[in-house]
Parts: C-alpha cells; sequence; structure tokens
C-alpha cells in the first residue's frame, strides 16, 4: 500500500537517501542532498514536491518536484523525478500512477489558483522511461537542449568504481528533450508573428499543441526605446537564460553584450527566449544567430508572449543519438543543427 506525505524534517533525509541509491552524488540538484537546504528552499515556495512512501515500512520510494525558476507563478518547470531502484516492476507502475495522479492535482491547482499557465520539463534522452512518462502526463515535445546536463552528471548508481574509470563516465555534456502543456482552458485566441526562418521548427510544434492562435506575416510594430533582458542563471548547471521581455532599437548590441559577457565567463550553455509579438523578433534572432545561436524549441504563452528558444551552445557540444529520440519534433531539430554545423564547417 502507498501513501502520500509531505515534505518535513522528518522526510527531507529521506529525500537525500533515495537520490543517492539512484544517482549517488552525480545529480545537479545539490539541494536535494542537503536536509536543511531543500527545506530552506520548500519554505520560500521554490517549488512542490510530490512524495509517496510505502504505507507498510514508512520508506521514501518516489520524489518529484515542480519548480519556478524564472521569478514567477505563470511559469513552472518539472524537475527531479526518483524511484527506489528495489522496487519491482508491477510495484513501480503502481507509484508512477500515484505520483501523477498527486502531479495532475497540484499541477491544476496551481492553474486554477495560482497563475499558473505553462509548465516545462526535460528529459534527458539516457533515461528513456522519463520521455515515456511526459507523454503520458500530456506533455508536448518542443525541442532539443544540447548540454543542458553536465559531465558525468545524472549518472545512475552502479557497482564500486575503482580507480582509473573515468572515460567509462560520460564526458560530455548532454541533452535532452523538451517539452511542455500549457494551461489551454485559460488560454484566450491570440495572435503571433511566426518567424520564417523557424517556421519549419514551429510549425509542427503549434499543430501540435493545438493553440487558438492567428499567425500573421508581418509583426505589429518595430522595436523603439530600450531592450529589457532578464537574467537567470543556473550556475550549477553551466546555464544562463536571457529572457527578453522587451525588443527595443539596441536589442543586438544589448544581446551581444550580455552573450558576450558570459562566454567570456566560461558559461558553457546560454538559452535566450525572444518574444515572437508585438514586436518584430527578427533583429533578435539575427543578431543569435550571428552569435551561433541555433533552434532549442518552442515557449507557448510564456509569461503571456510565445518565446522562441535560442541556444547558444559549442558545436562539439551539438551531439544527439537519435535513436535515443522518442518524438519527430526532436529529431527535426536536431537534424536541424546539424545541419547549420555543416554548413558553417564546409
Amino acid at each position: 500500500m502507498l501513501k502520500l506525505v509531505e515534505l518535513t524534517s522528518q522526510t527531507a533525509p529521506q529525500v537525500r537517501d533515495l537520490m543517492y541509491s539512484v544517482f549517488g552524488y552525480s545529480h545537479a540538484g545539490k539541494h536535494l542532498y542537503t536536509p536543511a537546504e531543500l527545506l530552506a528552499r520548500y519554505d520560500r515556495g521554490d517549488f512542490i514536491p510530490m512524495m509517496v512512501e510505502d504505507r507498510e515500512t514508512d520508506k521514501l520510494v518516489a520524489y518529484f518536484d515542480m519548480g519556478f525558476p524564472f521569478g514567477s507563478r505563470e511559469v513552472a518547470w518539472f524537475g527531479c523525478l526518483v524511484l527506489d531502484p528495489a522496487l519491482r516492476e508491477t510495484s513501480r507502475m503502481a507509484v508512477l500512477n500515484t505520483l501523477l495522479k498527486d502531479c495532475i492535482s497540484k499541477v491544476g491547482k496551481s492553474f486554477r489558483d495560482d497563475g499558473l499557465r505553462l509548465v516545462i520539463t526535460t528529459d534527458t534522452t539516457d533515461h528513456m522511461l522519463s520521455q515515456r512518462l511526459s507523454r503520458q502526463f500530456g506533455l508536448k515535445t518542443v525541442g532539443l537542449l544540447y548540454a543542458t546536463i553536465p559531465a558525468g552528471g545524472h549518472q545512475f548508481r552502479g557497482a564500486y568504481r575503482p580507480l582509473g574509470t573515468a572515460s567509462d563516465i560520460g564526458e560530455g555534456r548532454k541533452p535532452e528533450v523538451l517539452s511542455v502543456y500549457p494551461a489551454y482552458k485559460f488560454i484566450e485566441p491570440y495572435d503571433c508573428y511566426l518567424a520564417d526562418c523557424y517556421a519549419e521548427l514551429t510549425m509542427p510544434a503549434y499543430e501540435a499543441l493545438d493553440l487558438p492562435v492567428t499567425f500573421h506575416n508581418v509583426a505589429a510594430a518595430k522595436a523603439t526605446g530600450i531592450s529589457v533582458i532578464n537574467e537567470y542563471a543556473d550556475l550549477v548547471r553551466g546555464i544562463v537564460t536571457l529572457e527578453i521581455s522587451k525588443i527595443g532599437q539596441d536589442i543586438k548590441s544589448a544581446l551581444k553584450k550580455q552573450v558576450d559577457h558570459y562566454r567570456t565567463g566560461l558559461v558553457p550553455v546560454i538559452h535566450a527566449l525572444v518574444p515572437q509579438y508585438p514586436t518584430d523578433p527578427e533583429p533578435a534572432l539575427d543578431i543569435l544567430e550571428d552569435l551561433g545561436g541555433v533552434y532549442g524549441g518552442l515557449f507557448p504563452r510564456y509569461k503571456g508572449v510565445d518565446m522562441l528558444l535560442i541556444q547558444i551552445v559549442d558545436p562539439d557540444e551539438r551531439v544527439v543519438e537519435e535513436s535515443r529520440l522518442q518524438d519527430d519534433t526532436a529529431i527535426k531539430v536536431a537534424r536541424a543543427s546539424k545541419a547549420v554545423r555543416s554548413t558553417k564547417g564546409s
């Protein structure tokens, strides 16, 4: 028998132990290994946990969370999913179903009561089960992000690792599939500009999402004033997100300054979120392409607008095994970035 439990001073150490049993200390979510820090973040409202225990033994058998990394309750990110590796197949499915029901309940409450409008998740291509679970929840694949998992990160813990086996642990950074779930019941019909340069990649995502959107061939307005770019840094994972909340007349110089700052600061991955409407996004997309950016995915109704995610990553890190991808959208993004790499190398 299973039961849902809350995150408390009694259950937080079990999260640490569960993380170790699955990943050792290789997971990038280092706060999950420190009960005091985990509880402090929970008390601040940084995330919503979902936890399942065995009713007979009071042992934690599953942990999942939904965080808010972009400074707003409008956008949530599905975080770490961990299952007790000792679970048998039938027990594992029962635990997942219990977790899924709790997740649907809490996401629905956030949609209704807290203004949540978009849920985002990334699934490592190494763990194909997580891609299947995202589809079960109803998330739609909208892209592929390169090098988002640090080298050697998120490794399944196995037998004792002797010295001299470093090459057996993934040396390079790893990619993740990007999926989203918008708050459909709360989305009114809206207008959007469709950037021609990425239409072949964004249209399949729009069709899969089935949003009430009307596309315009020309953006509604030219840029005016000064650009506004918000920064969200995850330096543990080596990722910085540049969220463009306003495209101004200085957008090219503003973006170049920010990208150069983080590149020279040795941040390996830079994500830029470019609003598609109402201001013409082409100047922003042009400079990001000049800076080495490639398409990453689509964030629909992100804080009220549709955003294109452009990723700036070392070309050598833009590698993925297509056999590990379970959705055509992710495969198309992988092939598009490969084509860009081939073109620039010729």
